[in-house]
């Protein structure tokens, strides 16, 4: 599930998104605020002004929520003569206020950013956004920043959360609005909140709507199987590259090879209509989206010893070290929990399966400290047991 982050320094600014994404309180020690509307992780946050106050508390929404894009939203003081009050300022370069160091915004946020605004009926610029502790109320560096820098506004907060998102190779866009210039000051505070926070909100769901896109657009997509596409499940289990792994064990499984690992036989009905009937079993061919044909296949079903649902991914040896498992990993974790409502899922993989093990940890799961030990080719081998829960996924 994509998340997207905004933090704010206004009170009055996070609580419109507050009300309008039905946000609650997540964190007893911040104002943060979270949901999962329309099946979009959003998480709000004020913070203090302040290079060091943003900076910290932006690194801390990271590291606790693991967000894939930022926006900081606001009200910002123009200093290019062009802007004027009301008018939207999306900073596509981000400066400190000792210009020493700056910061690019990604063209993708850009893009997107441009596509939602042109539609609106309000002035916008995409332009320089500097900011620093000191600069707001100085007319001299105002207009050294705006004739020698061409930076259209300026603000308290911008550059530290850029640069920390930077260095968490974060996805951030700021969107200010004008509420002050070298010559006007806005006193309608409730006007530029309300309309910041309509522009920000719109490019936000756009963002969502471009991350969906692009998981749709995955290398690969989830099929359940007819009963005459089974072939090649029967084709996969008969590989012996392919099920190499599953060799040696003493597994009481109808048509089991201990030499080989692989399946040579089973009771294809019988085992076609507990995948299709079973309300806790899971099973689906992944499927390559370009050449539209199988690579592997996942699998979900409940233990009934520890009544927790085990998780199988599956890839051809020839098609390994592509990728197909860690995208079929999320995408089969979406379903088991979004759609199934499965409260947690296991996996047991071997201790030398590295490649395994690093790919679970990296979906998110954790290890339960419940190894044990089983015999491979009559020697003892360490299993290790990891877990992920519901409530951790979607959070």
């Amino acid at each position: 599930m994509n998340k997207i982050a905004i933090i704010v320094t206004n009170k009055s600014l996070l609580s419109n998104y507050i009300f309008k994404y039905k946000l609650v309180s997540d964190d007893d020690s911040r104002d943060i605020y979270t949901n999962v509307y329309n099946n979009r992780k959003i998480i709000a946050m004020k913070c203090d002004t302040g290079k060091t106050s943003t900076a910290s508390a932006t690194q801390y929404l990271i590291d606790k929520y693991n967000v894939d894009a930022v926006i900081n939203a606001g009200v910002a003081v123009g200093i290019s003569k062009v802007v004027k009050l009301f008018d939207i300022v999306i900073g596509d370069v981000i400066y400190y206020d000792d210009l020493k160091y700056n910061f690019n915004i990604s063209n993708t946020l850009i893009n997107i950013s441009k596509k939602v605004i042109e539609l609106m009926d309000l002035n916008y610029y995409f332009n320089k956004i500097a900011s620093g502790d000191k600069i707001i109320d100085k007319l001299n560096i105002k207009n050294d920043l705006s004739l020698k820098y061409d930076v259209a506004a300026i603000d308290l907060e911008c550059a530290s959360i850029a640069h920390t998102c930077k260095m968490n190779n974060v996805l951030f866009l700021p969107v200010k609005i004008i509420g002050e210039t070298l010559n006007d000051k806005e006193e309608n505070e409730e006007s530029l909140i309300f309309k910041v926070s309509e522009v920000s909100s719109l490019i936000m769901d756009s963002i969502f709507d471009y991350f969906i896109s692009q998981n749709n657009q995955d290398r690969i997509y989830l099929k359940i199987p007819e009963f005459d596409e089974l072939d090649y499940y029967k084709e996969i289990l008969a590989d012996e590259k392919t099920m190499s792994y599953n060799s040696g064990y003493d597994l009481n499984l109808d048509g089991y090879d201990y030499e080989s690992g692989c399946i040579k036989s089973f009771d294809v009905d019988k085992w076609y209509k507990k995948i299709t009937t079973d309300k806790n079993r899971y099973f689906a061919y992944i499927i390559d989206s370009i050449s539209n044909s199988p690579v592997g296949y996942v699998t979900f079903h409940l233990d009934e010893k520890t009544l927790k649902h085990r998780l199988g991914i599956v890839v051809n040896y020839s098609y390994r070290n592509r990728g197909y498992a860690t995208k079929a990993l999320k995408k089969i974790c979406d379903i088991a929990f979004l759609k199934y409502g499965v409260n947690s899922l296991v996996v047991n993989i071997p201790y030398h399966m590295n490649y395994a093990l690093k790919l679970a940890k990296k979906g998110g799961f954790i290890d339960t400290n419940n190894d044990y030990f089983v015999n491979k080719f009559g020697k003892r081998e360490r299993c290790i047991v990891l877990e992920l829960n519901k409530i951790d996924y979607i959070d």
